[in-house]
């Protein structure tokens, strides 16, 4: 995935540049907004494609078989952390929208010419911040020696 540093920064304003691009459409229409949408989510994922084709010309995996998936041992700690992982991912989603409206109230309420503007570069911002520090980690955990 982001096999090298500066491939980490890029995903991570990719994923910035998403985020505010979303938030940004919720002043438009309802059709414009879906338009806006849809296309930022097109034109990034494409983006995203064409720096993934360089990455490695290994072949995928192929996926198991079911006699593979029986002899399988669940590791409950594993099983845990996942666990966590998906609530905390829950949270941090409801937080997130909850930020969203305060912020957004709060720029209304100061009379902000173009309030989901300015909530677009915020959250896009916070969005690259949140996401680049996790990024980093795994090509740090890529290139450790084994």
């Amino acid at each position: 995935m982001d096999s090298t540093y500066p491939r980490a920064v890029l995903a991570a304003a990719l994923q910035g540049l998403l985020t505010g691009a979303w938030v940004a459409a919720g002043e438009l229409p309802t059709r414009g907004r879906r338009l806006a949408r849809a296309g930022s989510v097109l034109s990034l994922s494409a983006v995203a494609s064409v720096g993934a084709r360089g990455d490695s010309g290994e072949p995928d995996e192929t996926e198991p078989t079911a006699e593979q998936y029986a002899a399988w041992d669940v590791d409950k700690r594993k099983l845990a952390a996942a666990a966590a992982s998906i609530g905390l991912s829950a949270a941090l989603v409801v937080g997130r929208r909850q930020l969203e409206k305060r912020w957004l109230a709060a720029l209304a309420r100061d009379g902000h010419p173009h309030p989901h503007r300015a909530l677009a570069l915020r959250m896009g911002l916070l969005t690259f911040a949140g996401t680049l520090p996790g990024r980093l980690v795994k090509v740090r955990e890529g290139r450790r020696p084994r």
